[in-house]
């Protein structure tokens, strides 16, 4: 049974509870500088650095294709049943597997890469 009388830890310093939510932010916030400076890096490069078959080239139109086919129809729906903490999760494994992919560039591993990372960016993005 509480006691009103006597307050407890929490109740008494209220800004426990701010500050930990000041540090997730700061924390989610250099995570998504992090991963997409080093997505924008590799982008950047793709049409120059994967010229064999034109394979950095393709993949980025097969990014803007994705971009709007997973906006338009995919990051509403997986916001709405997964939420937010869970979108912005899965968005950072997407870049995660990108810049994997780009180690071994291969037009096999490139297209299903950046389709990949297109779904993952839409709910990102939809978070923002």
């Amino acid at each position: 049974m509480r006691n009103d009388a006597n307050p407890t830890a929490e109740e008494e310093n209220p800004s426990n509870k701010q500050g930990g939510k000041n540090r997730n932010l700061a924390m989610i916030s250099l995570a998504f500088v992090g991963a997409y400076t080093s997505l924008t890096a590799v982008s950047n490069l793709q049409a120059s650095i994967n010229a064999e078959h034109n394979v950095g080239l393709w993949s980025l139109v097969c990014m803007t294709a994705g971009a709007v086919i997973s906006c338009l129809f995919f990051s509403t729906p997986f916001v709405h049943i997964f939420g937010y903490k869970w979108s912005i999760v899965s968005g950072q494994f997407g870049i995660l597997a990108y810049v994997a992919v780009n180690m071994y560039p291969k037009m096999a591993l490139m297209f299903p890469g950046k389709c990949i990372l297109q779904f993952d960016q839409s709910l990102v993005f939809s978070n923002r």
